[in-house]
């Protein structure tokens, strides 16, 4: 007999929940703003990085990677985020297939627009 996942609609954390996993996984270790940025940039990335409605987003687990990218390089941190769209190796970490990849580069004008607001809101 194979094995079966349970499907279960588990609905993904939100903005402030998504910066307190990071700080209990990082505590201390990141600057809050840059934090902030961090997850308001992947929260966009999973929002605008899938066109198919069944295709695997990026989870909290790419989240807690990626933050380890950026304290692997803390000098860089601001710039990695920024150009988050032409750091292909990172890009693909994170949206596993091209046709991601290329959908989210070509909306990242849209999604600059988007953090902005949310940041002002906070």
């Amino acid at each position: 007999m194979g094995k079966t996942c349970p499907s279960t609609d588990i609905e993904f954390p939100s903005y402030d929940d998504l910066i307190e996993i990071v700080n209990a996984h990082f505590p201390d270790s990141l600057e809050q703003k840059l934090v902030k940025k961090a997850v308001s940039r992947f929260r966009n990335l999973r929002k605008n990085g899938s066109s198919r409605r069944d295709g695997k987003k990026a989870s909290t687990s790419e989240l807690l990677d990626w933050i380890r990218w950026l304290k692997r390089y803390p000098q860089k941190a601001w710039e990695i985020i920024k150009n988050l769209p032409q750091n292909k190796p990172l890009l693909g970490a994170l949206l596993k297939t091209k046709e991601d990849q290329e959908r989210y580069q070509n909306n990242y004008q849209e999604e600059e627009e988007q953090e902005e607001e949310e940041e002002d809101i906070e």
